[in-house]
């Protein structure tokens, strides 16, 4: 397998990239989580437009509810869950979050569901800065 400058070079300063990624993840960095695809709420919304669903509020919450048929299946997601409703019924698209270092999901830039992750972004990244090898480079570029 040919590997890719950018996987050479992280292998090649594994000690000094995964200093850097620490560095950073000490800071106060909010990255943007992305649950569902923006496309998916944005056919709901425009669905929702329909005069079957402006005709009655609850016609329209019932719309929106369907979004989250196969969730609901802990509190934390029934929670991610009302705050997807309430963005829609205000025709947003939801908003997730997290802090780089947090296990916290922020909800629409004001509220939090606490350990929502296993493992903070930051954990993520440095576990996969540990695990690089030259071995590993032929599963990740299938």
């Amino acid at each position: 397998m040919i590997r890719t400058d950018c996987y050479n070079f992280v292998l090649e300063n594994k000690s000094g990239f995964y200093d850097l990624v620490k560095k950073v993840g000490s800071s106060n960095l909010e990255v943007r989580q992305v649950l569902r695809a923006t496309s998916i709420y944005a056919r709901f919304l425009e669905a929702s437009t329909h005069p079957n669903y402006l005709s009655s509020f609850e016609e329209r919450k019932e719309l929106f509810k369907k979004i989250n048929i196969a969730g609901g299946v802990t509190d934390k997601f029934s929670k991610k869950n009302l705050d997807e409703l309430e963005s829609l019924m205000c025709n947003d698209v939801p908003y997730f979050s997290t802090m780089y270092n947090s296990l916290d999901l922020i909800c629409n830039k004001s509220t939090s569901i606490v350990n929502f992750f296993r493992e903070s972004l930051l954990d993520v990244v440095l576990n996969k800065i540990k695990s690089i090898s030259k071995t590993s480079e032929s599963s990740t570029n299938r």
